[in-house]
């Protein structure tokens, strides 16, 4: 792990180029919250700005009724354009539509996700945004160089030893 790399929107681009779920799913089979964090894709808010919001809502849309579809009880129209809503008008902004993808494909695995509606959906992309939190938050404590701190202490390795470090005070 070096550097923090700006790469291209890929799901963005590859969806307004035509590609298929099927395409998706070949592309990103290997995506984990670690690569997304580590290659830092454009965030919702930025692909709003460079490609306007309705794309942007349009994108999640498409990766939402495929999430939809794979469920017995399928999110109306309705629903689904709430839920791109919501994820372009709050701090969700803040995830990439490589992180929607993810989300979308951890709830395709669960056993016993139940019923899809908004409210489960919504809570999974809330889950997520606060374990991008803490993974990028690591990524960077471990990208730091391991300075002294006041002469006293060694920069902490996790949140686990910064909570550590901040009690022992």
């Amino acid at each position: 792990m070096g550097e923090l790399v700006k790469v291209k929107p890929q799901i963005m681009l590859m969806t307004l180029e035509g590609a298929s779920k099927l395409d998706l799913i070949r592309q990103f089979s290997n995506l984990t919250l670690a690569k997304i964090v580590e290659n830092q894709y454009p965030n919702i808010a930025q692909l709003g700005k460079t490609y306007t919001l309705a794309k942007t809502e349009s994108i999640i849309q498409v990766l939402l009724l495929d999430l939809s579809s794979s469920f017995g009880d399928e999110l109306t129209i309705e629903q689904v354009e709430e839920l791109s809503v919501e994820l372009t008008s709050n701090l969700l902004v803040n995830l990439s539509l490589e992180d929607v993808y993810l989300v979308c494909r951890q709830i395709k695995a669960t056993k016993n996700f139940g019923k899809l509606n908004v409210n489960k959906i919504l809570n999974a992309f809330e889950e997520h945004f606060n374990s991008r939190i803490s993974a990028f938050y690591n990524y960077n404590l471990n990208q730091e160089p391991k300075k002294e701190l006041g002469g006293r202490i060694n920069a902490p390795q996790n949140f686990k030893q910064l909570l550590s470090n901040i009690k022992n005070k």
